[in-house]
């Protein structure tokens, strides 16, 4: 049986993932100076460890950070942001598209294959 990973805080057992907002990614190099490992923190946890308020830059433009009320405030984009903003969405959007085409052609199921001298067809 598989061990479901521990979502709780390291430093003051709060789970994270509810309430949502404590739910959250930053960039590799504040977790790596700051963070638990594959462990978990709570917004205000991390903060402290960090030992000043969050910036923009600390967290990665990407749709996780905007769905958390929280960190939405700290990065929501200006006007001047849009492009870099819009950017970003699209790349995430074709990454996740392809994982998914991906995945799609990973789990064909071999014995739906019909084969043809000139061609492989499902």
């Amino acid at each position: 049986m598989k061990k479901s990973a521990d979502r709780n805080c390291k430093d003051c057992g709060i789970r994270t993932t509810n309430p949502r907002y404590n739910y959250y990614m930053v960039t590799k190099d504040i977790w790596n100076k700051y963070g638990v490992g594959n462990g978990m923190l709570c917004l205000e946890c991390l903060q402290k460890r960090i030992g000043r308020p969050f910036r923009r830059e600390d967290f990665p433009l990407i749709p996780l950070n905007f769905e958390n009320p929280f960190t939405r405030l700290i990065i929501f984009p200006s006007g001047d942001d849009y492009a870099l903003l819009k950017k970003s969405l699209e790349e995430y959007d074709r990454a996740y598209l392809a994982a998914k085409e991906q995945r799609r052609l990973t789990n064909i199921d071999i014995s739906k294959l019909e084969i043809n001298k000139s061609k492989i067809t499902v």
